[in-house]
């Protein structure tokens, strides 16, 4: 077997395919060699690019070959026959945001003879804008270089408040169990903030019934979502000051977690007003009437749509609440309660690419009987619950949302 030196000089990269002299006697009809692939310039002139998270794929005559790394150079092993036309396809990707990035392919054919073969390509020989995932007309390799967004278009990212990410590859989806697994990191690749850069904080205080023990502004309540293609997924961390009730008949008089979407983000002023049927509320307290954490697998499991929602079934979305069980505490010091929620992206009637209406609210109830208070994200603060209370009545409080490709 022979080894080969492959010459890289930018632009130009070098692939040489070896003949090997075969022993005398011996038929030359397959022939291995070592095939080296220097980075291509039209990656490596992207600065934004994380030269040390991209891979190249090589495919000779339809069989794919493993390459091994050394600096910015790849070798594999591969068998040829000599005398032959081979096809030869170099795509390179980037493992981006836990995602494989597609950035660029050269595809074409090369003649061996009965001596070593040696051919360049060229940047200009990569094609680069037949990459673009999003289908906004920039490239993935276009998108890299700009900054851009390339798993969502410009223009969606630029008229939403939140883009939710679609889990990376090497990521677990989250276990529905009232639980935060940090070791598992279930949720590392959720989004946290919006568009802006802010936490998406649950502290705008809408009203008081009995008083608020924290000022608007304070609680530590966030929320976080991701996807996978099929399902929407969202964390809520409620900061509580350990006294959690389950006595009243109405579910939001209660310690309760209140998810709006607007499947198409119609908008419109009431539900479900261009009759779609994919404006939901959905309130789900955080524990069962008997005192425990509230899961929808359980048989006591308690949830009730808002007068205004879509109707939705108990099967079609799966939710699992741990009080206190999120492994950080709240502004008060008390260990914060945890909501997780899973909705199939076709029942929210949405797909990614797409946006979306959604707001988080909490009750919270320390005492019994009726709430204290009610928090939210998006809803303006305010302090009449006759006046500022509007999400359940009116879709539009929502905010944009849209779901990464």
């Amino acid at each position: 077997m022979k080894t080969s030196t492959i010459v890289s000089s930018l632009p130009i990269s070098a692939l040489a395919l070896l003949t090997a002299c075969a022993p005398q006697g011996e038929t030359n009809s397959a022939q291995e060699a070592n095939l080296s692939v220097p980075l291509p310039a039209f990656i490596a002139d992207v600065r934004a690019v994380d030269t040390a998270a991209v891979t190249p794929l090589l495919q000779v005559n339809g069989t794919t070959y493993s390459m091994s790394r050394s600096g910015n150079t790849w070798q594999a092993q591969v068998t040829v026959p000599k005398d032959s036309t081979h096809d030869i396809s170099l795509s390179w990707s980037e493992l981006y945001e836990g995602r494989e990035l597609p950035l660029g392919e050269y595809s074409g054919s090369v003649t061996v003879g009965s001596s070593d073969r040696s051919f360049a390509i060229d940047s200009s020989d990569y094609d680069a804008s037949g990459f673009d995932l999003d289908g906004d007309g920039s490239s993935n390799l276009a998108e890299r270089r700009a900054g851009t967004n390339p798993y969502l278009d410009d223009a969606i990212v630029n008229s939403v408040d939140v883009v939710v990410p679609r889990i990376g590859i090497n990521s677990n989806l989250p276990t529905l169990d009232g639980r935060v697994n940090t070791s598992a990191g279930e949720w590392a690749d959720a989004v946290q903030v919006d568009t802006s850069g802010a936490l998406l904080e649950i502290d705008n205080r809408m009203f008081e019934e009995e008083g608020a023990d924290l000022a608007d502004g304070q609680p530590k309540s966030r929320w976080a979502a991701l996807h996978d293609g099929t399902y929407l997924y969202l964390l809520v961390l409620a900061d509580d000051n350990g006294n959690r009730q389950h006595d009243s008949t109405d579910v939001w008089e209660d310690d309760n977690l209140n998810v709006y979407l607007d499947g198409a983000y119609s908008h419109t002023s009431t539900y479900n007003a261009d009759g779609a049927g994919n404006d939901f509320h959905i309130l789900i307290p955080l524990l069962t009437s008997g005192g425990f954490g509230n899961d929808s697998t359980s048989s006591g499991s308690r949830f009730l749509l808002g007068a205004n929602s879509a109707a939705i079934a108990s099967s079609a979305f799966q939710f699992s609440n741990g009080a206190g069980s999120s492994g950080e505490q709240g502004v008060r010091g008390n260990p914060m309660d945890v909501y997780e929620f899973r909705i199939p992206l076709s029942q929210l009637d949405t797909s990614p690419g797409s946006r979306f209406g959604i707001d988080i609210h909490l009750d919270d109830d320390d005492n019994g009987g009726i709430r204290d208070v009610k928090w939210a994200w998006f809803h303006p603060s305010g302090s009449d619950q006759l006046n500022n209370d509007n999400t359940y009545q009116n879709p539009s409080y929502m905010a944009a949302a849209a779901l990464e490709k």
